[in-house]
Formats: C-alpha cells, structure tokens, sequence
C-alpha cells in the first residue's frame, strides 16, 4: 500500500475543476480543499455528507472555486495497481 498528498492546485475563479483518474488501480481518491494554504484540509461535503471519495476511474466536474487562495489536493490510497491522475480546468 502507498499513501500521498498530491499537489497544490490552485484554480482559477469561477471556472469548473475536473477530476479525471484512470488505469488500473484499488483504493481510494480524496479531493480536498485547503483555505489556508493546505494547513488544513478538508474533505468536500453536500449537506454535511462526504463527497468527493473515488474508488475507480472518473471524468468529472467536483467544484467551482470562488475564493482567492483556496486550493485543492488529492488524498491518494493504493492498495494496487497504477492509477493516473489530471486536475484541470
């Protein structure tokens, strides 16, 4: 098993984040959200549930940054495999 942080990445305004993983991989993707310069990070929420946790390949929209400064990582778990990772806008 192999744990990391990866990033910063730090969005334009007002623009959608995409998150694209792919390959063949087992774990888990966190995409979290730093306010203070990735002191703190935290996990994205919809109504005080946990959003933002991938276990396999997507292609998706997962937020639209309005805060200057705010930025973005992923907290990545293999448990196997190769997994490749994008973060765009």
């Amino acid at each position: 098993m192999s744990s990391a942080i990866v990033g910063p990445f730090v969005p334009e305004l007002d623009r959608p984040i995409w998150l694209s993983l792919s390959g063949q991989w087992q774990g888990q993707v966190d995409f979290l959200r730093s306010a203070d310069g990735g002191a703190t990070m935290l996990p994205l929420t919809i109504a005080g549930e946990r959003w933002g946790r991938f276990v396999g390949g997507t292609n998706e929209a997962v937020a639209d940054e309005s805060e200057a400064g705010a930025t973005y990582y992923l907290a990545v778990t293999l448990l196997g495999g190769a997994l490749t990772y994008r973060v765009a806008q």
